[in-house]
């Protein structure tokens, strides 16, 4: 809660003479009774600065002392603000008697402090009199004296004791006896002179003067003392200085008052160089003045709040930035944004500490030194000087002049594939054609290769083939006849790569196709990665009644494909996909017909990963999964496991699992500790809230978004927490849009109180522990029918004749033995 804010408008109705007269009236008359009572305003806001609404429940105590100290009196009521915040309150109302008569008997200064249930007492108030309060006040004084100042003499002690008696019984009540009076004089009264006690029994002048209603002159030092005193853990602001001006506020349409204060702050509590500052705080309305940023320090320095600037000339303000004769810069200005550089031959070697550069001769180099260099100047480097026919050459650590080696050809010999060559004069070489095109494919003709070929260091292959830049066709019927097998045991390197650039018609990276039953569309195996394709369409496309595409892996990917097309443009089907894997086969009983498949041994089975930012769409999600069918009851998503557990998705959005809900939270010391969902046989949804008691009773209305989800209309349940004592609270009125708390045996508390609403789902009443179990059942023997079936496809191909499959590395050797 925001402190509360107390208007300025504190009327102090019955003060000083007032409870006077009145502790006289009840003294003489006992069968009247006048209650002193105190009128006050003041303004309660919440966090916010809103004006709060309902009761509240406030504290109201009276002290001797601005701070610290015991309460002479206290009390609480229940304040009911207006729509602006505004209240006011009789202090003692809560008493038959009203206000202690004697608080205010001996005239003293009081503070009134303010308390909001559960919040910290506010800065004290400090009470005054109204103007005709003030008048009564004057009423105790005859002549601006003490009626004591009056009382006769007492009487000799040898009178009579009946005179003695008449004497007291005439003095008026509340007097005093002749035991307590003092003669009070008044010598040297001056006109307009505020007058001061210089002794119990002597009046004199103050240093305060009154001039009519408005001014007040100190003929001396005006004191504002700390409010306390130091120690090394807290030091203490003087008493602050007030100037509050008042203006109209038109949003409002009511005068608010303008505080600015003067205080002394202490600076360097508990240091050796502890000091003061004198700071400048400002509030508006009933806001406790806050600090503005604006301070002197004991030296005079001045600090100024943020957002300062200092207007004209003369006072530190920069107005222009010019460049000087000389000094290598150009530019500059009066406004705006200045810009300075340096012109062409700005800087001159003048300017410089070190205007030359020396060049000198090293005795391990090859270059002639010039010497001294001046800057701007041109000079010639060039080589150690040599004599004819020699060469300039390192020996090991001195660059120095060599008689260059002289050699003789005698004769060029033609060799294998080559015609030509000589002995004298220049000589010629030539390809032997001939023997080229009997012995090697001729490179611009059709070739028929006849013996197992290898191709070495080959960097690209381009051609025009409208069936790709290489073609492979094995005819053979029987065995193992794949059409391209590609190895590699290398790191990184790949088995099958392929590109294709075409932006028109259907274009593969890699295109494989297997008419065999037993047969790969695309095979490859390699340490990295097994198959590797890029393409506006198709990365890689196999196609077979087997494996379209099949690829081993020993230590990164099998098989990786990379679609870089938009999601409508040019591509199958709509998508862009880097692997693609469709189906037309029909599930049998426990028959598992996958467009993807991905097993694992030890490893992950399918990982899925996505560097893009978050589609509301769906379309950008790491994993998306879409049946067309339009039965609620079809699955979209299934996970399970060999000991029958699973988890299922269904197209109507239902969620399904054998296990328990949970999540994993960080604990206070850095664990990871495992927390779980409480779940219900029925369809509940819950909310929560707070309110508070007005007179025992409070309206709650459910939120409407809430109330939107669920029936109402149906049983829900409310559970009340009072928060303060009470008589205990129950619900009544429930309806679909709120209902009422209130108070047991007619309570009138203002209790603050939690709730919490249960309510069933809209749709979903009727639903409690559906039977499950034959789906639960189903699921478990398809799950074994697959699992069977999986097993019996990998020992087929485990079985395969040497050759079907690319030949395995070491180290995919060891990780299928250690499976097994």
């Amino acid at each position: 809660m925001k402190p509360i804010h107390v208007s300025s408008a504190v009327v102090i109705l019955l003060l000083c003479s007032v409870f006077c007269q009145a502790q006289q009236t009840v003294a003489t008359n006992t069968n009247v009774a006048v209650p002193p009572l105190i009128n006050f305003s003041g303004t309660l806001t919440d966090l916010n600065g809103r004006p709060m609404a309902g009761v509240v429940g406030v504290t109201f105590s009276l002290y001797s002392e601005q701070t610290g100290g015991a309460a002479l009196w206290m009390e609480t009521q229940n304040v009911q603000p207006d729509l602006h915040g505004h209240y006011t309150v009789m202090l003692g109302s809560t008493s038959s008697t009203g206000l202690p008569s004697d608080i205010f008997v001996a005239g003293e200064a009081h503070w009134l402090g303010v308390q909001v249930q559960g919040e910290a007492e506010q800065p004290r108030v400090l009470l005054v009199s109204a103007p005709y309060a003030l008048k009564a006040g004057d009423a105790e004084t005859i002549g601006g004296l003490p009626p004591s100042a009056f009382v006769l003499a007492a009487p000799p002690s040898n009178g009579a004791s009946a005179n003695s008696n008449a004497s007291a019984a005439a003095a008026p009540a509340g007097s005093g006896s002749s035991e307590t009076t003092s003669d009070v004089t008044t010598t040297g009264g001056t006109v307009n002179a505020v007058p001061l006690f210089t002794t119990s029994t002597n009046i004199q002048n103050s240093l305060l003067t009154q001039t009519g209603k408005t001014t007040i002159s100190v003929g001396g030092k005006l004191n504002l003392p700390a409010s306390g005193t130091a120690t090394s853990s807290t030091g203490f602001n003087s008493r602050p200085q007030d100037f509050v001006a008042s203006v109209f506020n038109s949003s409002t349409a009511t005068a608010v008052p303008q505080t600015f204060q003067l205080q002394a702050e202490p600076a360097g509590n508990d240091s050796a160089s502890a000091s003061g500052t004198l700071n400048l705080l400002y509030g508006s309305g009933t806001s406790t003045p806050a600090e503005t940023g604006l301070k002197f320090a004991s030296n005079g320095q001045i600090t100024f709040a943020t957002g300062q600037t200092f207007p004209g000339t003369g006072d530190g303000t920069i107005t222009g930035v010019t460049t000087a004769s000389g000094s290598g810069l150009s530019g500059g200005g009066t406004s705006g944004t200045l810009s300075l550089s340096i012109p062409s031959a700005g800087v001159t070697n003048a300017m410089l500490a070190n205007s030359s550069v020396t060049l000198s001769a090293n005795s391990a180099g090859g270059l002639t030194a010039p010497g001294a260099m001046t800057l701007g100047s041109t000079y010639t480097i060039g080589l150690q000087p040599c004599s004819a026919n020699q060469v300039l050459q390192f020996s090991g650590s001195v660059w120095a002049c060599a008689t260059a080696g002289i050699g003789t050809i005698t004769g060029v010999t033609a060799g294998t594939d080559l015609t030509g060559g000589g002995t004298t004069g220049n000589v010629t070489l030539n390809l032997n054609t001939a023997a080229l095109n009997s012995a090697y494919p001729q490179l611009a003709a059709n070739n028929t290769f006849t013996g197992t070929q290898t191709i070495n260091n080959v960097t690209t292959v381009t051609g025009t083939n409208s069936l790709g830049m290489l073609q492979v066709t094995n005819t053979g019927t029987s065995g193992n006849n794949p059409g391209i097998v590609g190895t590699t045991n290398s790191t990184n390197s790949t088995g099958v790569k392929g590109f294709a650039s075409a932006t028109s018609g259907i274009t593969n990276g890699v295109y494989g196709s297997s008419a065999s039953s037993a047969g790969y569309g695309v095979q490859g195996s390699s340490p990295y990665i097994g198959v590797y394709g890029t393409s506006a369409q198709n990365g890689v496309y196999g196609s077979s009644p087997n494996v379209g595409v099949y690829g081993i892996s020993s230590e990164y990917l099998g098989v990786y494909g990379q679609s870089n097309g938009a999601s409508s443009t040019g591509n199958c089907c709509g998508y862009g996909a880097g692997v693609w894997g469709d189906t037309g086969g029909t599930e049998g009983e426990g028959d598992g017909v996958y467009g993807v498949l991905g097993t694992g041994d030890d490893a992950n089975a399918g990982a899925f990963f996505n560097n893009s930012h978050s589609d509301t769409s769906g379309y950008g999600a790491t994993l998306y999964a879409l049946n067309n069918s339009g039965d609620s009851s079809t699955l979209i998503f299934q996970a399970t496991n060999s000991g029958g557990s699973w988890c299922v998705i269904f197209t109507g959005g239902d969620l399904n699992c054998t296990g328990t809900v949970s999540g994993t939270v960080r604990a206070g010391d850095a664990r990871r500790v495992m927390v779980h969902a409480v779940q219900s046989p029925e369809n509940w949804f819950e909310d929560f809230g707070s309110g508070t008691l007005a007179n025992g009773a409070a309206t709650v209305a459910l939120d409407p978004t809430f109330a939107s989800t669920v029936n109402t209309a149906t049983e829900y349940h409310v559970f009340l927490t009072p928060r303060g004592e009470c008589e205990g609270l129950y619900v009544a009125n429930a309806s679909p849009t709120g209902f009422e708390v209130r108070e047991l045996h007619h309570g009138s508390s203002s209790v603050a109180f939690d709730y919490r609403i249960v309510a069933k789902r809209a749709g979903y009443e009727n639903q409690r522990l559906e039977d499950v179990t034959e789906r639960y059942q189903k699921m478990q023997e398809d799950q074994r029918l697959r699992r069977e079936r999986m097993q019996q496809r990998r020992a087929a191909r485990s079985g395969m004749a040497p050759g079907a499959e690319p030949v395995p590395t070491p180290a995919l050797t060891a990780r299928k033995s250690a499976n097994q």
